[in-house]
């Protein structure tokens, strides 16, 4: 079913497509349904009426269209049909302008300039709004027919909610259809064809404009959009006073945790103070004491109990150097790089002197001298070196020994190397050697003995001097 318009384009009605526009050029077509306000999709007869109007029968009523603002006019039995359903290609337009058009109960027979422009329909009437609450596991209604809305608050738990509507139109309400748009939400209109509510269900907390546009069984759009303000409110732990709370006592609890941990560490540091301390005061004036008066007695004994003392004496001197090397590991007042190396020059003047080795201590590589060890590497470190120190002394035949750090891209390496030659009469349980192992793996570092022009102790740490 065709019909050619004044300006060469064409207007097809189709069996169940509805009614379609074709332009003169023949690129563009634009379609027509009955969501877009025709009567019914099975076109069956087309008539002109002038150059803006467009008179279409269907099976269930006579549409007018309007071609500039795009609108239909429906009319049905009520309006004076003698039956809503035309048959198809029953239509036809006489010398003077009446229109005839077949259907099931005889002929329609009309002057289309006779009838009257169609008048909008009353505006939509807003009724209520009712959805059911989890937290109180009721269903509420609020009556807004009686009463102006200025702004519907949905509660965070509110699991749905459903808005209400009417159009005050008593001739063939059943037709009356609808289209929302809910701003905010959505971004374009959804066709709700004749039902007068739509439900969203946990809808985002913000805040939205809900638009209901409708129009009456003749096709005729009422004048103005109803548009209600939706705010949906946020839940408690996701509002900006509750996060700042929460950031507040997570913060609390942390300063009060760093608060506990350093007086934690101050405490534990003037005890290893104090021990340190009562350690190279009252045990060290001691084992200092019995050496004295060890030696003093080695003056006036007999030959056979010289032997005897002077072990006593020795085993003093050696508990006093070994106590002085634990007083120090622990005290809480030496715990810098500069502080080690400066033990470490007095263990070499200590051991390696007496026995006319030079040694050398170079530490131009080191980048923070005022670096904090803690108390357990500060241990170590000096442990590794003091056994090297006395394996020298012990089973080497050296002359010098060069200690030295170097910090690289990766981390550090401390070398103890010694020019000397290993005696072949030493006979070792290896327990050294297994204890500075034990040591670097403590400190996450890697420990290499080489024997290259001496005896080389090579421990590359994971962090800088």
């Amino acid at each position: 079913m065709s019909e050619e318009d004044c300006d060469g384009s064409l207007w097809v009605g189709f069996y169940g497509g509805g009614l379609s526009h074709i332009s003169p050029d023949g690129k563009t077509i634009t379609s027509y349904k009955k969501a877009d306000g025709l009567p019914d999709d099975n076109v069956v007869g087309l008539l002109l009426e002038g150059d803006e109007k467009l008179w279409i029968s269907t099976y269930d009523g006579l549409s007018r269209f309007n071609k500039t603002t795009k609108e239909f006019q429906n009319f049905y039995s009520e309006d004076g049909l003698s039956h809503n359903e035309f048959n198809y290609s029953s239509f036809f337009k006489d010398s003077r302008g009446v229109f005839y058009f077949g259907g099931m109960n005889g002929i329609n027979v009309f002057n289309p300039k006779a009838l009257q422009e169609s008048v909008r329909p009353p505006d939509i009437q807003f009724l209520g709004i009712s959805g059911y609450n989890s937290r109180t596991n009721e269903n509420f209604v609020k009556d807004y027919a009686q009463k102006e809305l200025n702004n519907f608050i949905a509660s965070p738990y509110d699991q749905y909610f459903e808005v209400n509507w009417s159009l005050p139109s008593y001739f063939q309400n059943s037709k009356n259809i609808f289209s929302t748009q809910l701003e905010g939400f959505e971004n374009r209109w959804f066709y709700q064809g004749n039902a007068t509510s739509v439900r969203y269900n946990k809808l985002p907390a913000g805040d939205y404009v809900l638009k209901i546009k409708g129009a009456d069984s003749r096709g005729s759009e009422t004048a103005h959009i109803l548009s209600i303000p939706i705010t949906v409110k946020q839940i408690f732990y996701k509002r900006w006073w509750f996060i700042a709370l929460v950031i507040v006592a997570i913060s609390g609890m942390v300063y009060s945790a760093f608060r506990y941990r350093l007086k934690q560490a101050l405490a534990m540091e003037r005890l290893r103070t104090k021990i340190s301390s009562d350690l190279h005061d009252d045990v060290g004036s001691l084992l200092s004491g019995l050496a004295m008066q060890t030696e003093l007695m080695e003056i006036s004994a007999s030959e056979a109990d010289k032997f005897k003392l002077q072990k006593i004496a020795g085993i003093s001197r050696n508990a006093i150097s070994q106590m002085r090397d634990l007083v120090w590991s622990i005290d809480s007042r030496r715990e810098t790089v500069h502080d080690l190396i400066e033990r470490m020059h007095e263990l070499a003047e200590e051991l390696l002197l007496p026995k006319d080795i030079a040694f050398q201590i170079d530490s131009s590589s080191i980048k923070n001298p005022n670096k904090r060890l803690t108390a357990q590497t500060k241990q170590d470190l000096f442990l590794i070196y003091k056994e090297s120190i006395t394996n020298i002394l012990r089973h080497s035949d050296a002359t010098n020994v060069k200690i030295a750090f170097t910090n690289t891209s990766k981390g550090c390496v401390f070398t103890i190397q010694d020019n000397g030659s290993k005696k072949e009469c030493y006979k070792s349980t290896g327990l050294g050697l297994s204890n500075m192992a034990m040591r670097a793996e403590k400190l996450k570092g890697e420990l290499k003995f080489l024997k290259e022009n001496g005896f080389c102790v090579q421990l590359h740490l994971p962090f800088n001097m």
